[in-house]
This record gives C-alpha cells, structure tokens and sequence, in this order.
C-alpha cells in the first residue's frame, strides 16, 4: 500500500488599506495605511506595487505582520474627479488586490 503525502498549501496573507475613501483638494498629499497580516507561519517576502496614481510606499517589501504608508500626490493641476486606486501585494504563489478611491476636489 502507498501512502501519498499531499503536498503543502501555501498560506495566504491579507491585505487592507484605510481609508477605504480619501478626499484631498488638488495639489495636496493623500496617505493610506496598508496593513499585511499572516497566520503563524507565513514567511515571505511581499512586493507591493500601485495601479491608478502615481505614488510611493514607505516600504514596498514587507514580511507580515507589517504595515506601511501609501503616499499619492495630486498636482494643482488634477482634474477634479473620483480615482480608483489598486493595490497589490504579492509574493511567488500569491497575489492580493484591494482597491480605494481618492477623490480629488477643486482647490
């Protein structure tokens, strides 16, 4: 008789960003908490990247627990309007994907 080891299901992490909404007059900064949380045992390194805007994360690598600042900069020249923002998290076998809206106002 043989007995199959099944093989390892990776563990997933999870992804939130707050708020969900932020509304920021042109030419001002708009920040977004993102938190990364794993059960025991999850170890990787996680790559985050940003689709919508234009912006940076105080740290774009991270290994959950963690968390770090999204920073998106709008131009007095935004045209007022509501803008989804994606963004992804992933490591070799993962991917996460949350998506908030800025909402820029005439300034």
């Amino acid at each position: 008789m043989h007995d199959a080891t099944p093989a390892a299901t990776p563990v997933d992490f999870s992804i939130t960003v707050a708020p969900g909404r932020k509304r920021v007059d042109q030419g001002a900064t708009a920040r977004y908490t993102v938190s990364l949380g794993a059960p025991a045992g999850f170890s990787d390194e996680v790559r985050l990247s940003l689709g919508g805007a234009t912006g940076r994360f105080s740290r774009d690598r991270v290994r959950p627990p963690a968390s770090t600042v999204l920073t998106v900069t709008t131009s007095r020249k935004t045209v007022p309007g509501t803008y989804p923002i994606r963004v992804t998290a992933r490591t070799e076998e993962r991917v996460g994907r949350v998506r908030v809206m800025l909402v820029v106002t005439p300034a």
